[in-house]
C-alpha cells in the first residue's frame, strides 16, 4: 500500500460512467480481502445490482458457465459433447479477455513502414500479417464456429 494517505483513485462504472473515488486498495489475487476492500467491492456490487440488474444477471450466468468450464477441464473425456462445451467456453473466455487486436488498418500501416520494394510485396506482407492475427486471435476463417453453443450470454 502506498504511504501517501491522501492518495485517491477513481473507478468508473463502464455502464453508466458513475465515478467512485476511493483510497488505494490491496486486493490479493489469492487470499482474503481486507475490510476496506470487502466494503468497496460490496459497494460496486450494490451499484450494479440496483442500476444495472440485467448485467448483474448476465454475470451470474457467466460465473456458472465458468465454474462448469473449470470443472470439466479437470477431466479427459471421450464424450464429444463435453469436449465441444469445453472448447466453446474456452473460445468465449478468450474472446472476452483479448486486450489487443490490431485492425486491418494497423497492420497495413506496419506493412507500409517496412518500406518493401514494391506494392505487391507490401500487399503480400499485409495479407500474411492479417492471416497470423486471425489465427492467433481466432478471427475470420480461424474463428470457432459454435452456432449451437451452450454459451448463452453474448459478449
Amino acid at each position: 500500500m502506498n504511504g501517501n494517505v491522501n492518495l485517491e483513485y477513481s473507478t468508473e462504472c463502464q455502464l453508466c460512467h458513475k465515478v467512485r473515488k476511493h483510497k488505494p486498495t490491496s486486493i490479493p489475487l489469492n487470499g482474503t480481502l481486507g475490510t476496506y476492500e470487502t466494503g468497496l467491492l460490496r459497494d460496486f456490487t450494490a451499484h450494479v445490482a440496483t442500476k444495472h440488474r440485467k448485467q448483474l444477471e448476465t454475470g451470474v450466468v457467466l460465473i456458472q458457465q465458468y465454474q462448469t468450464f473449470l470443472l470439466l477441464t479437470q477431466y479427459k473425456s471421450t464424450d464429444p459433447q463435453i469436449e465441444r462445451v469445453i472448447e466453446s467456453m474456452r473460445a468465449d473466455i478468450f474472446r472476452r479477455c483479448r486486450k489487443n487486436v490490431p485492425s486491418d488498418e494497423d497492420l497495413k500501416m506496419v506493412a507500409e513502414r517496412c518500406n518493401f520494394p514494391d506494392e505487391e510485396t507490401a500487399t503480400k506482407a499485409w495479407q500474411a500479417m492479417r492471416a497470423i492475427r486471425d489465427l492467433c486471435c481466432e478471427l475470420g476463417a480461424a474463428a470457432p464456429n459454435f452456432e449451437d453453443s451452450k454459451i448463452i450470454v453474448p459478449a
